[in-house]
This record gives structure tokens, sequence and C-alpha cells, in this order.
């Protein structure tokens, strides 16, 4: 956690990185002291990466201009059964948006629209993409990719069973997960002549993988989870059309959500200058080490 205030790589970071491996060292000659080192497995393992930011911006005051938007505390997620705090729907019924967020991510929550919004109720995609609010209407996802600080969004279409990622300046794609004889598969579709979200086809290894003609996409166009970690690994985004798919059958999955682009924080206030939390590479790339008996030194690019 002390990368957060001091950033990835200062000096500071350096010491307490050798101080891990100081510990790690000793731990290792207490086990070859009791005569138990080649008979046990160490597993060195990261949760995730840490990326840099040097401006904040204001994710409530963004959206607030549109719809009333309530901020709630943080890990406060909406009237969902959590161990952490937790509201019922009466305590957001003045706001049509509720954003819990992070430096490196925001979750928007949108009431079910009527001529009273309800918090008893899911808008759809659609409904998120033209939102009646006093007379007008709203496109969430426009008003997420078309400000600076947002790098891409992503929303759940549940009618379709789909997942779909945007962009600025017109880019989408759309994630499909589909049961078949072999197992779970997935397939990750731009429509032709619209940008990439992702960055996929312009990308050796993963573009080939990428349905452009969504008429045409069949099952050679289906992927399991693993290769499509490996052909994206190196990509901007590794193993985001996997990720974005899971994201969203988390119960308490958001409406929307938010990944800053590169170099901002999503929160006006605050004094850490790195986080975690998008789906960019270098907050997702995590370390696995593993050395023990039977086992030769080698690197493996990826691992689920």
């Amino acid at each position: 956690h002390n990368e957060h205030e001091l950033g990835v790589d200062p000096p500071e970071m350096v010491e307490h990185y050798e101080g891990v491996d100081w510990m790690v060292s000793k731990t290792m000659e207490l086990y070859r002291d009791c005569g138990i080192l080649d008979k046990t497995y160490f597993i060195l393992v990261s949760d995730h990466g840490q990326e840099e930011f040097d401006k904040r911006v204001d994710t409530w005051a963004h959206f607030g201009a549109q719809v009333p938007t309530f901020r709630p505390k943080w890990l406060e997620i909406p009237f969902v059964d959590h161990p952490w705090t937790v509201k019922e729907p009466d305590s957001y019924k003045d706001f049509v948006a509720v954003i819990p967020a992070t430096d490196a991510k925001a979750f928007v929550y949108v009431a079910g629209p009527g001529t009273k919004p309800s918090w008893n109720l899911k808008p759809t995609l659609e409904q998120l993409r033209n939102y009646p609010h006093e007379g007008r209407h709203v496109d969430f996802v426009a008003e997420a990719v078309n400000w600076q600080p947002v790098a891409l969004c992503a929303a759940a279409d549940k009618l379709a069973g789909t997942v779909h990622v945007y962009a600025a300046q017109g880019a989408e794609g759309i994630i499909s997960r589909v049961q078949t004889e072999a197992g779970v598969r997935y397939r990750y579709s731009v429509a032709a002549g619209v940008q990439d979200p992702l960055g996929y086809t312009e990308t050796e290894g993963v573009k080939d993988m990428v349905c452009r003609k969504l008429e045409d996409c069949g099952s050679s166009h289906l992927f399991t989870d693993t290769k499509w970690l490996e052909a994206s690994a190196d990509t901007n985004y590794p193993d985001a059309v996997v990720q974005l798919s899971q994201l969203f059958d988390c119960p308490r999955a958001p409406d929307l959500f938010l990944s800053p682009r590169k170099g901002y924080a999503l929160v006006p206030d605050g004094q850490d200058i790195s986080s975690h939390g998008a789906i960019s590479a270098q907050q997702m790339h995590a370390t696995l080490a593993v050395m023990g008996p039977g086992l030769t030194a080698q690197r493996i690019h990826t691992a689920r």
C-alpha cells in the first residue's frame, strides 16, 4: 500500500522491495536449516499492478451536471447484501445516479427510469443511452466516453446477454460469451468501419480473433479465456474480453464501469499519487513466481 502515497518506483519503494527480498531469503534460510527446503513450494504473488497519475477530476460533478448524483462512502455499494456499508433503495430516492469511485475506476449505478426514477428497477442499456430526465434525454455512455479523463467504459446488455465496450469517437466493441459443448467460449466483435475501443484490431496476434463482420460471426471467432489472455497479454488492455464479461456477472456490478485515461484519477481529493483498479496493462499485470521440487527455471508469459 505504500505505492499509493509514494509512487511506483521511487528510492523509498525500492527499499521496501529490497525488504521483501530480505524477508523471503531469511524464510528460505530457515527452511534450509530445518532440512525441508527441498520439500517445500514457495509462491510469491501480487494481486495487481499499479499506475501513477498527476491529474485529479471530479466524477460526481461531471455526472451531477446532468442528473442528481450521490457520492457514497468508500466501498458503499447501493442496496446490495454485502458486509460493507449498505443502504436501502429509499436512501437514494432523491438521486438518479449513485457513483462509488476510487482513483482508478468508477462504478455508475442508475435508477430505473419512469415518472419518478426507481431504485427497485435496473435500466436497460438502451435506457442508459437515452435516459429521460426533466424533459430531455441523457446518454450516460456518451457523457462518460466524451469526457477527457475516461479512456473507456463498459455496460451490460442484459437482454442480449452481451457486454458493450465504448471509447471516444464512436468506438464500440461487443463481448459475447457462449456455452459450447467444449466449454465456455468468448467472442469479441467490432463492426466494420467502427473503431475498436480495446485496440485489438490494430495489434498483431489478436486482431485476427476479432470478428469484423457481425453477420458472419460464427464458431471461428469463439475462443477460450486462456486464448484471449495469451493473445492480448501485451496489449494496452490485457485479458479485457474475459475480465469485462465476468465483471457483469457479479450482483454488485454497476450499470456502467469507467476506466480512466493514463495520468488521471477519478476522485477530486486525496494524497495518493498512484492507484489500481482500471483495466490498463500497467494495472492488470501481476507477479507470480513459484519455486519448489521438480520445477525447472523458466518464464511463463501468462497464467490464470
